[in-house]
């Protein structure tokens, strides 16, 4: 069996989703039957530069995320990441997942976490290149493998695949699959807790 969650780095909603997600992969790593796959949709992408009013927009929906989910979005999210001006771009955190998944794949699922957790809580940009730097540095990684890895043209084009896959699968973020006997079947949109889809995989197991 294969699960595989469908986020985006800049995705609110995958922020809120996230903590379930790592506690879904903590919970079932170590079972051989069981693997976890992550891929990133290009929320934004091309890249935007955030209009004026965008953070006033976005507040109503964050706080039914937080209703929802339990999770807190801090105000240097608003002022940071959804201020005038401040340009939002999918690709490189994509770009630094897919390294992070073809070096050291057990660390996909907390790395993706981490970056949401830079922009969301931290109010960090996770588009920039320095923030991603910053995530690296706090799991054991090899930077100058990554740095390498992260410049180079195949991983640039395979963000492009990636998108195009994703693009695909959803047309909004997160969603959780279950890849079984070929077949690929949606477990949970926007957000579900840890218990229900803990019966679910249970139930097909």
């Amino acid at each position: 069996m294969e699960l595989v969650y469908v986020m985006d780095p800049h995705c609110g909603w995958c922020y809120g989703f996230g903590k379930v997600i790592l506690e879904l992969f903590e919970k079932y790593e170590n079972n051989p039957s069981i693997k976890i796959d992550v891929k990133s949709g290009g929320l934004f992408h091309p890249e935007i530069t955030v209009p004026e009013g965008f953070a006033d927009e976005k507040r109503p929906i964050i706080k039914r995320i937080e209703k929802t989910s339990g999770v807190t979005f801090s105000e240097k999210y608003f002022n940071e990441i959804l201020g005038n001006g401040s340009v939002l771009n999918s690709e490189p955190p994509t770009r630094a997942m897919l390294c992070v998944k073809k070096t050291n794949p057990k660390l996909l699922v907390p790395f993706a976490e981490k970056l949401l957790e830079k922009e969301f809580t931290d109010g960090k940009n996770n588009s920039l290149e320095e923030t991603i730097f910053e995530a690296v540095k706090e799991f054991e990684i090899d930077s100058v493998q990554f740095t390498e890895l992260f410049n180079s043209s195949e991983m640039k084009q395979k963000v492009i695949l990636e998108f195009e896959e994703t693009r695909s699968m959803v047309s909004k973020y997160s969603a959780l699959f279950v890849k079984h006997n070929g077949q690929l079947t949606q477990l949970a949109g926007g957000y579900a807790p840890l218990e229900r889809l803990v019966k679910k995989i249970e139930a097909i197991l």
